[in-house]
């Protein structure tokens, strides 16, 4: 995906936020590339101190890739870990609907769990750095609060929000792209084969193929799924139609088929799903 980042906006509201919950943040896109970040300078004395070492800065950021990697390959919603220099970092991934557009890399807290100054020696022996200085610098530290930490996120996902719907962040995208998903949301209970698509839109099969791995990182066939899916989870929350109704309305008119369909891709049964969020 061609993903575009307002980057001014962006450092605005990093800044903003800053002023009421003192974390610093960078934000990176899907390919892990920095885009914006706030405060400036987020290196601690602490952390600058460990990087002095070439050893300590390979170590930091060996870290660094790897838990970014365990988001990137395991879809992993959110991952808060204690660093190779005990101290406490959040990745929260920036998803919506279906798409990841990037990751907010929350730093520098330090962990109260932990045996400070047993860790501190060992590190201050790896790195062949000062016991005492490293362990003041660390101490210097806001401490790692999980209550804290967690209302930060749950403001930061109304913020990704907001992010989106306002093209702070947006996919720059192939106009033929954008009016084939139109074309399949107002047409879900109607012919969406691939032959049929093409047809519409004047594309070949292997061009259509090469939009929605492009674009939707995903096949024609299961991006359709999922719009069907979606349609059928809305009507079941927010309608009284019955399930026979919304089975035709999303273009299955075999309800049995439609039961085992929904129950597969979603790991329940349409009746069940309604009974939990209606």
């Amino acid at each position: 995906m061609n993903i575009v980042f307002d980057k001014e906006k962006l450092i605005e509201i990093l800044k903003a936020y800053y002023e009421i919950s003192p974390l610093s943040m960078k934000i990176f896109d899907q390919d892990l590339n920095l885009i914006a970040q706030y405060p400036e300078n987020q290196a601690t004395e602490y952390c600058r101190k460990i990087r002095l070492n070439a050893e300590g800065q390979s170590a930091c950021k060996d870290c660094y890739k790897h838990y970014f990697k365990i988001m990137s390959e395991n879809n992993t919603n959110m991952c808060t870990y204690l660093c190779h220099a005990k101290v406490v970092n959040t990745l929260l991934p920036i998803d919506y609907e279906d798409k990841r557009y990037g990751y907010i890399y929350l730093r520098h807290t330090r962990d109260t769990q932990t045996e400070v100054e047993k860790d501190i020696k060992t590190i201050s022996k790896k790195f062949n750095l000062d016991y005492d200085d490293l362990l003041e610098k660390y101490n210097k530290l806001p401490i790692y609060n999980e209550s804290k930490l967690y209302s930060s996120i749950r403001i930061l996902q109304v913020c990704l929000t907001y992010f989106i719907s306002n093209q702070i962040i947006k996919i720059n995208e192939d106009p033929i792209m954008s009016d084939i998903k139109e074309y399949i949301s107002k047409n879900i209970n109607g012919d969406l084969s691939i032959q049929e698509l093409c047809k519409k839109f004047f594309i070949s099969k292997n061009y259509l193929y090469l939009l929605f791995k492009k674009y939707e990182n995903t096949t024609v066939s299961k991006y359709i799924i999922n719009q069907k899916i979606k349609c059928a989870k809305f009507m079941l929350e927010n309608t009284t139609h019955s399930i026979q109704e919304i089975s035709e309305m999303v273009g299955i008119e075999n309800y049995n088929y439609f039961i085992i369909f929904f129950k597969t891709n979603t790991g329940i049964s349409p009746l069940k799903y309604r009974k939990q969020n209606s």
